[in-house]
């Protein structure tokens, strides 16, 4: 490690999240130890997530492999909750706001409600249960082997603290939608919803391969993998169009407000850094006040390269857990940012990710009429400003000295649009020459 993490008095003790022999004697001590199972040796295979909130908290959490001196290593999420009483370890499944976890990763238990499931029966066994992800408080994702007579398989259970029977409608009917329309992406269809565990159960993608892997793969042609961002953004546009209702709706404000939060956080860590932040979201709050919200679409609600899935010649969307409402300009503008951000983290893929964004915009008017240029810059801008905001949420440190790109990236992408909207014609989405001028500095 070679950042201190001294800047918050408040949490003297937060420099220990990143020193893994002393995180790994800390739950073998507090917790393992503690516990009536013996255990030998835990290690921190590595730091999955951090949440910082200045002065008040910062949790941590860890991929462990414990020992065991009668069975094979386990493999468990660690939980680690800095304040300024102390540091706090425990396991994910002691989560208070998702009880249901010590049932969803119990053996006997799951394998009860695998064989429950239609087709499965006691021929079903379930082999292994390991957590994928966890956000403490909010979800879960489990992934679940089962051997069945047709061969093994492999499902994804998401926990959630809100109402999966509410989200399992909505993709159901996403699936639906994607079955009677080709041009849709796949929205793969749930297996089960579990309402006692919050939990829906999907299939693994079969034989997919990761979008965001291929797309920056020089092993295949440039025209190929630009042809696939055409598609990608074709798909979004069609996604667009469905009339399967979310639950929810996101506005701009949503999004500011979140993007105040994290100014907070920069301003502890970098002070001039949080007043050039700021700036900018004072920017996009005087922009918004003179647009007219544009009509709300169905949203993806997340959308980046890594929420599609190659399946064949076709494309999967995957974790509509954010699926809402929302200025179409939204997801375009998400999507957009992340590839700013691709761009600036590793320079070398610069020319090809500025095709990229224009294939993917090309994509999107091949199905929409046009697309409201001023909407996507104030989107753009913000999640530019959002993925720095997480940079340091998530005390990412070795990204700081990137993130004053990302900010007056967010500028430049606000400046240059016009007073009025783009009707009907091709959109230059022009980053290279941005980029190269601000990396150079």
């Amino acid at each position: 490690m070679d950042y201190h993490f001294d800047f918050d008095d408040q949490l003297p003790d937060l420099p220990i999240a990143f020193d893994f022999e002393e995180v790994a004697d800390l739950f073998e001590r507090k917790v393992f130890n503690s516990s009536q199972e013996p255990v030998g040796k835990v290690n921190v295979k590595k730091l999955q997530d951090v949440k910082y909130r200045p002065s008040e908290r910062c949790v941590t959490t860890y991929e462990l492999i414990v020992d065991r001196p009668d069975r094979a290593p386990e493999r468990t999420i660690g939980v680690l909750e800095f304040t300024p009483e102390g540091m706090f370890p425990r396991l994910y499944i002691a989560d208070g706001h998702l009880p249901w976890l010590s049932q969803a990763t119990d053996m006997k238990h799951m394998q009860r409600l695998f064989s429950e499931l239609p087709g499965f029966g006691e021929q079903a066994t379930l082999l292994e249960i390991f957590p994928v992800r966890y956000a403490p408080s909010l979800r879960c994702v489990i992934r679940y082997s089962v051997q069945t007579p047709s061969g093994n398989k492999m499902f994804y259970g998401k926990s959630f603290s809100g109402n999966a029977e509410r989200l399992m409608k909505a993709l159901m009917d996403l699936h639906h939608s994607s079955q009677e329309n080709p041009d849709m992406p796949l929205i793969s269809s749930p297996v089960a919803v579990w309402p006692e565990m919050e939990m829906i159960l999907q299939d693994a993608v079969p034989n997919g391969i990761e979008f965001t892997h291929f797309a920056y793969d020089q092993a295949y042609d440039t025209s190929i993998r630009k042809e696939w961002f055409v598609k990608a953004g074709r798909a979004l546009g069609v996604f667009h169009n469905n009339s399967t209702a979310p639950s929810e709706t996101k506005t701009v404000y949503d999004d500011l407000q979140d993007l105040h939060e994290y100014t907070v956080i920069i301003s502890k860590v970098r002070p001039d850094l949080g007043i050039k932040y700021e700036e900018v979201i004072q920017q996009i709050n005087t922009k918004v006040n003179q647009l007219q919200e544009s009509k709300m679409v169905a949203s993806h609600g997340t959308m980046r390269t890594d929420q599609y899935i190659i399946q064949g010649n076709c494309l999967a969307m995957i974790d509509l857990d954010s699926y809402c409402w929302a200025n179409p300009a939204r997801d375009l503008g998400n999507f957009l940012a992340y590839l700013c951000w691709k761009a600036i983290r590793q320079p070398e893929h610069a020319q090809f990710v500025e095709r990229a964004g224009r294939a993917f915009l090309e994509g999107y008017l091949s199905v929409h009429e046009d697309i409201d240029e001023r909407w996507l810059s104030v989107y753009q801008a913000a999640s530019l400003l959002k993925i720095a905001g997480r940079r340091f949420r998530s005390l990412t440190y070795l990204e700081w000295p990137l993130i004053i790109h990302l900010i007056q990236l967010a500028g430049l992408f606000l400046n240059e649009v016009p007073r009025t909207r783009s009707v009907k014609r091709r959109l230059e989405w022009n980053l290279e020459k941005k980029l190269s001028a601000q990396l150079s500095q």
